[in-house]
């Protein structure tokens, strides 16, 4: 299987108040990310039963949960990466 070459895209203007609900979304997933991670079952749980569930690689689990857990330091002011 060859790999298709990404098109470049120009960037996305946003108007003020598409930023202001991408903010609230970005903010409401860092949330549930963070209870989801506390409520309990280990990360490392979560991640053998996603592989089990979708046969998606644990290191591309592991990286998307990262990118959760970081998305609001990413992308927030203000917030801090814990």
């Amino acid at each position: 299987m060859v790999a298709k070459e990404a098109k470049s895209e120009s960037p996305v203007e946003l108007t003020i108040e598409d930023a202001r609900q991408l903010a609230e979304s970005v903010r409401k997933i860092d949330k549930a990310t963070k209870e989801f991670l506390a409520s309990g079952l280990s990360r490392k749980a979560l991640v053998v039963l996603l592989n089990d569930s979708t046969g998606v690689a644990k290191r591309d689990i592991n990286a998307v949960l990262d990118g959760l857990e970081s998305l609001g330091a990413t992308y927030l002011e203000g917030t801090k990466k814990t």
